[in-house]
């Protein structure tokens, strides 16, 4: 009997020696995914200037099989990622890349980490750029999702706070008070419904930069929420030599076609 007790002892503490340990080996998969991440990316012009990288609309990251990996992971340690931000991600680009990993969560699980991001930006760990980010998500994963949720306390809770953030600027104060009031989500589901899927246009751009933005009353709750990153235009010819070789081809085969032709 003794033996048996023993036995189911030592089961026990080794079951639970390895759950307290998963957590931090999260984190440590997590950290180093980042860094590849960022190796990888780090040869593209602006990468290292999340506003540049990230603004640009292409940023390529769902192609890499370390940022599906990242995502995969921040569904279940998530709450981890964020408790350990400064440690895991300790600069600026790696917070964003974290950040935008979030974007796959589920509803209720991305609106506790916005409540978590909130209290990063009350306490100066992250800046209000990147808070701005994860309010307005482009990702159609989370796309208006503090619009969809504004009666839920949670997203009152946040709504109110940023509001505080934001006290030195009124655009962005009526911003996130079109949300709270509900108006967002009107315009919203007025425009889903009107509009066909297919034939949707894609609204235009808005700079989010408490540095940069220009009060006005042409710019709707709505377009300000669904507000997608402008698409980066392709790099010049001199950036893409794929594309001169085929160009050169091209010459040369036309070229012989008119030689031949006069021979």
């Amino acid at each position: 009997m003794n033996i048996i007790f023993v036995g189911i002892s030592i089961w026990l503490i080794s079951i639970s020696a390895l759950m307290s340990q998963e957590p931090s080996i999260s984190l440590q998969k997590a950290s180093t995914l980042l860094d590849q991440i960022n190796t990888k990316k780090s040869q593209r012009p602006g990468w290292d200037e999340p506003s540049t990288a990230i603004e640009s609309g292409r940023t390529g990251l769902e192609k890499l099989p370390e940022f599906v990996e990242l995502e995969q992971i921040t569904r279940t340690a998530w709450p981890q990622l964020i408790a350990n931000i400064q440690t895991v991600a300790p600069s600026r680009m790696s917070k964003t890349v974290l950040f935008l990993a979030f974007q796959s969560l589920p509803t209720d699980d991305y609106l506790q980490f916005l409540d978590q991001a909130v209290g990063l930006a009350e306490n100066k760990i992250i800046d209000k750029q990147l808070l701005d980010w994860a309010l307005l998500p482009w990702n159609k994963n989370v796309r208006g999702v503090l619009a969809y949720n504004y009666e839920k306390p949670v997203v009152k809770d946040i709504l109110q706070r940023v509001k505080v953030l934001y006290a030195d600027d009124p655009n962005m104060v009526g911003l996130y008070s079109g949300v709270l009031s509900g108006t967002a989500k009107k315009e919203m589901e007025e425009y889903y419904n009107e509009v066909p899927t297919d034939s949707r246009p894609v609204p235009a751009q808005q700079s989010l930069s408490t540095n940069s933005v220009t009060p006005t009353n042409t710019v709707s709750t709505f377009e300000k929420i669904t507000a997608l990153p402008t698409v980066m235009q392709a790099p010049p010819f001199s950036h893409r030599p794929l594309a001169w070789v085929v160009v050169v081809a091209i010459v040369l085969i036309i070229g012989g076609i008119f030689a031949r032709g006069k021979i």
